[in-house]
């Protein structure tokens, strides 16, 4: 989810000054895990409270995915990142479970080519 697509800004912003912005402050050290999803957090709680001044004209859940997750294209599934399939560096857009399908798919029809060419 982006924080600044709900506010509309075309810039990315920081967390510190998205906290800013809610008026709670950044909490903590700056780039520690922690300190970083806790204030997350805090973000999400006041753009989800009622009282925020951020109109929802959809389900703010449906873009709670980040780059770490994908929809698989065959099963349209949501999956982490690394149940994907990889080719030359690059993370296809198929999960590993589909890709085995697939690859077992292929395997039974060269198989059965195979056994027509050679039973004749």
């Amino acid at each position: 989810m982006s924080f600044t697509k709900y506010i509309g800004e075309l810039q990315p912003i920081s967390l510190n000054k998205a906290m800013n912005m809610v008026d709670h402050g950044f909490i903590g050290k700056n780039h520690n895990a922690l300190n970083d999803a806790y204030n997350t957090a805090k973000i999400l709680r006041f753009l989800f409270d009622k009282s925020a001044k951020v109109n929802f004209d959809h389900n703010p859940f449906e873009r709670l995915i980040c780059h770490l997750y994908k929809e698989c294209s065959k099963c349209k599934k949501i999956q982490y990142y690394m149940d994907f399939t990889m080719s030359k560096g690059k993370i296809k857009n198929i999960c590993s479970q589909c890709s085995a399908e697939k690859k077992q798919m292929k395997r039974e029809r060269r198989e059965q080519r195979e056994l027509g060419l050679s039973g004749t």
